[in-house]
């Protein structure tokens, strides 16, 4: 059964909200990450008798390496929704897909959906509504 351009349109909608709530689970992630950075920060200062420094400080490289990946993937999946509520910014919103899928499961999910939803040709028109006009080819 083929979809109609209402329909398609309702798909990126929907795919928007999504994006929203991932990014959003994601930076709150994030967050309860940096939770763990007081246990680093207090083992790389030798609050921690039992510990050696230099465990605190792969410790709190870990957390930051974790905290920058985290945050970087919900803003990618914040642009990615406002791209799909504006229809525009179809590259940002298939890398956003691409890496998505990396997430397992949720992420992988959403990325497949979002590329399976995106990848469409009448989807893809969609992107180009807000393009500048075009002049039609000489004849």
């Amino acid at each position: 059964m083929p979809t109609t351009l209402e329909q398609k349109k309702t798909h990126l909608d929907v795919l928007a909200v999504f994006h929203y709530v991932y990014g959003g689970l994601t930076a709150v992630f994030g967050l309860i990450v940096l939770a763990f950075l007081a246990v680093g920060m207090g083992a790389a200062s030798d609050w921690g008798h039992n510990w050696e420094p230099e465990a605190g400080c792969s410790i709190l490289a870990v957390i930051f390496v974790v905290f920058v990946l985290l945050g970087g993937t919900a803003v990618l999946n914040f642009l990615a929704a406002r791209n799909l509520q504006r229809r525009r910014g179809y590259i940002v919103v298939l890398v956003t897909a691409a890496l998505n899928c990396t997430c397992v499961p949720f992420g992988t999910l959403l990325g497949i959906f979002t590329l399976a939803i995106v990848a469409n040709v009448e989807t893809r028109g969609l992107f180009d509504e807000h393009a500048p006009a075009q002049l039609p080819p000489a004849e």
